[in-house]
């Protein structure tokens, strides 16, 4: 049960184990657990049509303190895995994690894990990298070949590289999926870039519907579609930007001579919300480029600087519910863009300290809707943040007799006092 927004209490939430409310005036979350599971919740999940795990999820309008705190998914969760290559969160609110041994789906309470069978040439790849959701609900993932789980059946339908069939995807190393302004899906591979025809099931080679063919290069790393659905296609050795409408190709040249001499293997890409275009290139930098005035910016990792990047390389980008850029890197934790300043703050993994990163090998950043950060690691587990929540305060009720604490709503009046109505 969702509790309004007054002038002390930003929200609250009824689930199944607690009440949560966060206190705006103390700045602090006060969650209250129960000690039984009831049906209610699932009637609560169905009411208002998303899994009951998004509700507990910590919302505030205060500013981020500087220090962050990571908590950290492990076996104790039910998570064998430790490798996190993708994240995303669907249409109704599930978690789904691209492993290095199979695919994982999380509803808030346990992990489901689907894994590859040798004996069903439809099951899943045996690892999963990339994640896309479609129009249609639809799960696609990437990794050695290319799956489609249908949410309605729970079932796979996999395809692979057929070398006498010009239609079948071009390479079963799946780089990147991306799905484009007209829900059409592209697939990114080491041998070149396709999209997959609907109606057909055909897979289109871009090489095959362009002439001349100019990508700069056959092995496509990261594809990103701009706001003007423009999609940039970053490459072992540069970048070609797609205009599907017109069905041209240009090459990326910046006005830029430091840009010739650079390495030009693309990590990632991001678009923010002025339109400038972020781009991770191979232990190299971070490159900014503004289309609107073709102007160019560079970000390095200075030594004895702890404002500046934390190292160059960068292998995941996003931009956060308030606007912020979190810059996730192989060997060198977290940095957050600044844009007040033009810097970087920076979080890392301490030994003697839980609360922070479980290692700084950083693979994958996700925000979900419920503005938690999933931080996906390499050889250290599943990390989250709750940027915007400061500090926890837990409330425990262990009466014997604690199903006169089971809440069914709550209401705040002027006074302050909070009233529950319970079984």
């Amino acid at each position: 049960m969702f509790i309004a927004a007054t002038p002390a209490y930003l929200c609250g939430w009824f689930t199944y184990m607690a009440i949560v409310i966060f206190d705006l005036k103390n700045k602090a979350l006060i969650i209250s657990f129960f000690t039984e599971k009831k049906n209610s919740a699932m009637q609560l999940m169905e009411w208002i049509g998303v899994p009951y795990f998004t509700l507990l999820t910590f919302i505030c309008s205060a500013q981020p303190e500087k220090k962050l705190q990571f908590n950290h998914f492990s076996d104790e969760h039910g998570l064998s895995q430790t490798v996190f290559k993708d994240i995303l969160q669907d249409r109704k609110g599930y978690m789904w994690f691209g492993t290095q041994s199979g695919l994982l789906k999380y509803d808030g309470y346990s992990f489901t894990t689907f894994l590859a069978d040798p004996f069903n040439k439809n099951s899943l790849s045996s690892y999963s990298n990339i994640l896309c959701e479609d129009r249609d609900g639809n799960i696609w993932v990437g990794g050695d070949g290319l799956s489609k789980y249908d949410p309605h059946t729970a079932k796979f339908t996999t395809w692979r590289h057929e070398d006498k069939n010009k239609y079948s995807l071009l390479s079963d190393d799946i780089r990147c999926l991306i799905t484009d302004k007209q829900d059409k899906l592209w697939i990114a591979t080491d041998k070149g870039l396709c999209f997959c025809e609907a109606a057909s099931g055909k897979f289109i080679n871009l090489a095959d519907i362009i002439s001349p063919d100019t990508l700069c290069n056959q092995d496509i790393r990261y594809l990103l579609v701009d706001h003007d659905g423009l999609m940039w296609i970053g490459t072992e050795n540069g970048i070609n930007i797609y205009d599907a409408i017109h069905n041209k190709l240009k090459l990326f040249e910046p006005a830029d001579e430091n840009y010739a001499a650079m390495t030009r293997k693309v990590e990632c890409m991001l678009q923010d919300d002025a339109g400038d275009i972020w781009i991770s290139f191979w232990d190299n930098r971070i490159y900014r480029y503004k289309p609107s005035t073709g102007k160019t910016e560079s970000y390095r990792h200075l030594a004895g600087d702890p404002h500046s990047l934390g190292i160059n390389l960068v292998s995941t980008m996003i931009k956060d519910s308030h606007h912020n850029l979190w810059l996730g890197m192989s060997f060198g934790g977290i940095s957050v863009y600044q844009p007040t300043t033009n810097n970087f703050r920076n979080y890392q993994a301490d030994a003697n300290d839980p609360h922070t990163l479980s290692t700084n090998q950083v693979i994958y950043l996700f925000e979900d809707r419920g503005k938690t950060l999933w931080i996906g690691t390499r050889g250290a587990g599943l990390n989250i943040c709750y940027p915007d929540v400061s500090k926890f305060r837990v409330y425990q009720n262990w009466d014997k007799d604690y199903t006169t604490h089971w809440p069914i709503s709550l209401y705040k009046d002027h006074s302050g006092k909070i009233y529950m109505t319970t079984h």
